[in-house]
């Protein structure tokens, strides 16, 4: 319970990432459907997509020699700073992570053409999880840090979390959506999230000092 609150809050503080990020694809999607209902599929699809990842990443990470931790505690903590520092206006760091791995965006984008218009749950689920694969600085920040969870499980846990935190602002719409964009807008959000991130970054990174 403890990694998934954790998760939580990661997923929320990237909240003005995610709704200008994702936001016009959201809103997009969202008037495309013909059942709404099916929004609630693309969520699940999403958040169990990093579920996978976290779990797969943290399996990855038990596998290293345990000198690596600290290592693993630096790459983390580095992510974590760099979305930190979008949060606060710094943005370029971030740009330039996201800028290395933009081939990826181009065979996901085919993938999800075969399933598109979404008209059934499976559609729904599977599209979700493509979504969830394209190239996205928060999320490369997140695996980091399930990367250092004590066990598949827990790295699982941080990913949920770190997914569903991250549906409001990803996935909102109506008055949510709105609210978010005022409150993303005005510059709060940013940088809350930003000292929260900055603040989860830096831990991570005295935590791989104090193994050294």
């Amino acid at each position: 319970m403890t990694e998934l609150l954790a998760g939580l809050l990661v997923g929320f503080a990237g909240s003005a990432h995610c709704f200008a990020m994702c936001g016009p694809l959201s809103a997009s999607l969202s008037l495309s459907l013909k059942r709404q209902s099916l929004l609630v599929y693309v969520a699940v699809g999403k958040i169990g997509l990093y579920a996978i990842l976290g779990g797969l990443v943290a399996w990855l990470g038990s596998r290293l020699a345990p000198s690596m931790g600290n290592v693993l505690f630096w790459l983390a903590g580095l992510l974590l700073v760099v979305m930190g520092l979008y949060g606060l206006g710094l943005r370029k760091p971030s740009e330039s992570l996201t800028r290395l791995l933009r081939p990826l965006t181009h065979p996901i984008q085919r993938l999800a053409g075969l399933v598109w218009p979404i008209r059934n749950t499976p559609q729904a689920l599977i599209w979700g999880g493509l979504w969830g694969l394209l190239p996205c600085g928060l999320v490369y920040a997140a695996l980091g840090w399930a990367l250092t969870a004590p066990s598949t499980y827990d790295g699982a846990m941080r990913m949920l979390g770190f997914g569903a935190g991250t549906l409001p602002a990803a996935l909102g719409t109506g008055w949510l959506g709105h609210h978010f964009g005022l409150w993303s807008k005005s510059g709060r959000l940013g940088r809350l999230s930003g000292a929260i991130l900055l603040t989860m970054g830096v831990w991570s990174i005295a935590m791989g000092v104090l193994q050294l």
